[in-house]
């Protein structure tokens, strides 16, 4: 099945609980190696709603602080290449209990190849 949206086609798309609060990774690419953790906080202080860094070069973070239901950015972001191509991202975002646990849907997508 191939799954297209406007000019991005669906690499790999799902919906993951996470243990506790553990942050939940995503394995995107073997070669080049290349993960995405998605971390949701409670932040004590004023703090950004979303940020993200890289880790060992090979690791991109998302971080959520103090997500609404449903928080994510509206349109996908686009975050590196891969294949030759450009990746993007799509997530959501909702909080269970007093956070005790949350839930991410995402969607990873390539972009066309540029010659």
């Amino acid at each position: 099945m191939r799954v297209t949206t406007g000019a991005l086609e669906v690499l790999e798309s799902g919906v993951v609980d996470s243990a506790g609060m553990s942050d939940v990774d995503c394995l995107v690419a073997e070669t080049p190696r290349l993960w995405t953790s998605f971390r949701v906080r409670r932040a004590e202080v004023e703090a950004p709603l979303l940020g993200w860094h890289v880790e060992d070069g090979e690791r991109l973070v998302i971080t959520l602080n103090n997500p609404q239901p449903n928080s994510g950015p509206a349109e996908p972001l686009l975050i590196g290449r891969l294949q030759g191509r450009p990746l993007h991202i799509s997530f959501r975002v909702t909080v269970f209990g007093d956070y005790q646990s949350f839930q991410v849907s995402y969607t990873f997508y390539l972009g066309q190849a540029v010659a």
